[in-house]
């Protein structure tokens, strides 16, 4: 008999090596759950509460499935990791949600799930469940390895002289977005660059990268470029400094990021500057009731 079930600590470990290997498939594919299973335990025995957000469906000890939330309790969402199951138990998925849902995960009122294009089991799932889907997102990545293709660029660290102009740029091109201008300059540390291009005393354009070496990640938050300087190649002079910048720790294999696949003119700056399409998903979201 399948039993369904939260899971337990014995079976994280089990349950990180079961989504790593379907998450290698586009076909079962989820955005943003990785796929490497130590980083997977690693990231759920310190992040995610997995014995109130995680079910499993096992016959004599084989996982059939598995289905989660990682909750964001600051902001009220949860992104649902899976369902993921096997080939053979596609009927179970809409179990594993039934008894996920049994713990209410108090605060937790909104859903957000990231389907490969190809995981039609997880599209038909959320349509069969209430999400109302969304907008279609591309995952960008630059392997280290292609660093000596980078253009050269005239970057320099953004300086105090610059705050001012940098602030107002960032706030003009992404208002409302989740962190302002002087909340990126607060942020600023041995990890956290802004990096800028001027010309004649004018600043140009700027980029905002964060660096988590202990984590094996990094990342380009924001790229702008003043109205008037743009069609010069600034954004991709300002994409390649700051990944070479990013590269300068060793631990950092690849950058990844997501754009909305219908912001045709970013997709097309950072594959201009050397990235490569690696995943394409769709968006699903619901609300709580």
């Amino acid at each position: 008999m399948v039993k369904t079930a939260f899971i337990e600590q014995e079976d994280v470990e089990k349950v990180a090596r079961f989504i790593a290997e379907l998450n290698r498939l586009e076909s079962s594919h989820i955005g943003f759950c990785g796929k490497d299973s130590i980083e997977i335990a690693e990231y759920m025995k310190e992040e995610i509460p997995y014995p109130k957000s995680f079910v499993a469906a096992q016959y004599e000890g084989d996982l059939l499935g598995v289905v989660g939330i990682d909750p964001d309790f600051d902001s009220g969402v949860g992104e649902v990791w899976g369902p993921f199951v096997i080939e053979e138990q596609k009927g179970i998925v809409d179990q594993m949600w039934v008894k996920l849902l049994e713990n209410k995960l108090a605060g937790i009122n909104t859903f957000l799930l990231f389907p490969n294009k190809e995981n039609k089991l997880v599209h038909e799932f959320a349509i069969r469940n209430g999400f109302s889907k969304g907008s279609e997102q591309a995952i960008l990545i630059f392997d280290r390895n292609d660093v000596h293709r980078l253009q050269d660029s005239n970057l320099m660290e953004l300086t105090a002289e610059y705050h001012d102009e940098m602030v107002a740029l960032h706030d003009q091109l992404f208002p409302g977005t989740y962190y302002s201008g002087q909340q990126i300059i607060d942020r600023l540390d041995e990890r956290n660059k802004v990096f800028i291009l001027v010309e004649d005393e004018e600043l140009c354009g700027y980029v905002y990268v964060e660096a988590e070496p202990e984590f094996s990640d990094g990342s380009i938050e924001f790229v702008g470029v003043h109205q008037s300087k743009r069609s010069k190649g600034i954004g991709s002079q300002l994409i390649a400094g700051s990944l070479k910048w990013l590269f300068t720790f060793e631990t950092i294999p690849s950058i990844r990021l997501t754009v909305s696949a219908e912001n045709k003119t970013a997709v097309n700056l950072y594959q201009k500057a050397g990235f490569r399409l690696q995943h394409s998903l769709n968006t699903f979201k619901k609300d709580r009731k």
